[in-house]
């Protein structure tokens, strides 16, 4: 599996402010602990980029200049489509600020045991070839409070239910219309807008009702076993954890899990880094118009040996 050059991106409104003292990296919540875990993968041990987004506002804009604000857990849309749009990485892991690579052993390329013949080596635009690819959301097959079940009969549906908190994907124009497509939903089915109805239900959605919006899409599942990559199942450790909270008890839980990944502070008692993308506020489109003004501030943040420092360089030209 050849990713070429990769980048691990991570979004989360309360990265906007890693200085602060409530919510900023020294008083280590959970969202700069898994950045922390990540980048330290990420650039010293695996060779990539990472990127922290911090996405102020969510407000989606469609064709005629109709506007919708979304819940926060959207953003991962538009941060995508520019990380895509920017063609500075041919392979985008995409991991929720509760997500973190689960070995320092390997890279991404640990990720082909969990590739059907074709997913990476053709392109979306051949028989049987992938474009986007997400973990899977066992052992919960429910979505909408346990309202839909997933039906693995849909297209592309046979290897299990996905889950957005961990999404990997090619640089690609299959990828950007996927992006595409799943940004006008809260516009052509307004009730993915509300409370919990967020955009892994828009996601559920448009891959059961769409056969030609799934074509492109896979979930990571191992062809011998037929099992998916169960990222959210604590009982079944997987190259990526993803630790959901909900309550004080699942927030407990969450902070508990992403220490416990660094049981000595090892990665704490070095330096690390990360740019911090900060797109401005305003509405958003995807894929981004040629030629958009959009206010972009990316910055080298860096982070000394148990966050006794923390710089944020000024921002780099808009690319």
């Amino acid at each position: 599996m050849r990713v070429g050059r990769s980048v691990v991106v991570q979004s989360d409104t309360r990265y906007c402010n890693p200085e602060r003292a409530d919510v900023g990296v020294r008083a280590w919540p959970f969202w700069w602990r898994s950045a922390m875990i990540n980048a330290v993968w990420a650039a010293q041990r695996a060779g990539y980029e990472h990127y922290t987004y911090c996405v102020s506002e969510c407000v989606a804009a469609d064709a005629s200049g109709s506007t919708v604000t979304l819940a926060s857990a959207w953003c991962k849309i538009p941060v995508l489509a520019d990380v895509v749009q920017a063609k500075l990485h041919d392979t985008i892991l995409y991991l929720d600020s509760d997500a973190f690579w689960n070995s320092t052993s390997s890279n991404l390329d640990a990720l082909g045991r969990f590739m059907w013949p074709g997913d990476w080596t053709k392109s979306a635009a051949e028989p049987g070839g992938g474009s986007f690819f997400f973990g899977c959301n066992l052992p919960w097959n429910g979505e909408d409070r346990g309202r839909r079940q997933w039906n693995r009969s849909w297209e592309n549906g046979y290897r299990g239910p996905p889950n957005t908190g961990a999404m990997l994907l090619r640089r690609d124009a299959a990828s950007l219309a996927t992006l595409s497509a799943w940004w006008r939903t809260p516009f052509s089915m307004p009730r993915w807008n509300q409370k919990h109805q967020w955009e892994q239900s828009a996601l559920w959605e448009l891959w059961r009702t769409q056969p030609g919006f799934a074509t492109p899409l896979r979930v990571l599942s191992d062809p011998g076993s037929g099992d998916c990559m169960r990222t959210m199942d604590r009982k079944r450790p997987s190259l990526i954890a993803h630790v959901p909270g909900g309550g004080r008890s699942m927030l407990m839980e969450r902070e508990a899990h992403l220490q416990a990944a660094d049981p000595q502070n090892l990665l704490r008692a070095q330096a690390w880094s990360t740019t911090l993308v900060q797109l401005g506020r305003g509405a958003q489109t995807v894929p981004v118009p040629q030629g958009l003004s959009r206010s972009r501030c990316a910055q080298q943040l860096v982070v000394g040996a148990n966050a006794a420092t923390v710089r944020l360089h000024p921002c780099a030209p808009r690319v």
